[in-house]
């Protein structure tokens, strides 16, 4: 059972999932309401659109690389402010979170979520709100990563959710690697999926990361 400091957090809540109604998954480029930051990453939360979110282990990239992507980050951020246009949010894409999955799946530090038991705890949390705060379309758990695309429900916040799946994942990982100290990247890489063509393809990129550990939603991808 997924647990909290917060009580009321492990409650699961019901939520108004309009099925009544039509709504639209995808990002809405017309929304510019919701744009902010946390630390040095620029995070842009739609209620309802479905979410592309990454995480990594603490130790999963080499300071020396993380130094020099930060450095480089920072310098091109200031000569492209946000809100990015399509283009700028492509260029962003292929210049950093297409690195550093390369260097992800190098299998770079401890690689705790290697270790099953981790791993479950992992996919434990990830299920526990599944359908009442969030929809969960597939996930996977690799060795010093995390990849999930799911579905927001109505005032639910993307950051709240990462900061307590990740809290609570590091306090049970600790428990059973027999330590203390950080598990996780305080940042983490969010995108809102664009259209039915982007959320196949990271349908398809989830389950190429390792077919065996993926989970997909009623084992469908289109």
């Amino acid at each position: 059972v997924l647990q909290s400091d917060n009580v009321s957090d492990c409650v699961p809540q019901s939520q108004d999932k309009k099925q009544d109604n039509y709504i639209y998954p995808y990002f809405d480029i017309q929304d510019v309401e919701h744009l902010h930051r946390a630390s040095k990453l620029p995070h842009w939360h739609q209620d309802n659109k479905y979410v592309f979110i990454t995480f990594r282990l603490f130790d999963s990239i080499p300071q020396k690389k993380i130094k020099e992507l930060r450095e480089e980050k920072e310098y091109w951020m200031k000569l492209h402010p946000t809100p990015w246009n399509e283009e700028e949010r492509k260029e962003y894409i292929k210049r950093f979170a297409s690195k550093i999955d390369k260097w992800l799946d190098n299998g770079y530090g401890k690689c705790f979520l290697k270790r099953p038991e981790n791993r479950k705890i992992v996919e434990d949390a990830l299920f526990f709100y599944n359908g009442t705060k969030y929809h969960l379309k597939a996930f996977v758990v690799m060795p010093n990563h995390v990849h999930i695309l799911l579905q927001l429900f109505e005032n639910q916040e993307m950051e709240t959710f990462v900061k307590s799946i990740k809290g609570y994942t590091a306090k049970k990982i600790n428990q059973t690697e027999h330590r203390t100290g950080k598990v996780w990247q305080t940042e983490s890489y969010d995108h809102l999926v664009r259209n039915e063509d982007n959320y196949k393809h990271i349908l398809k990129y989830i389950q190429a990361n390792n077919k065996d550990l993926a989970w997909i939603e009623d084992d469908y991808l289109p």
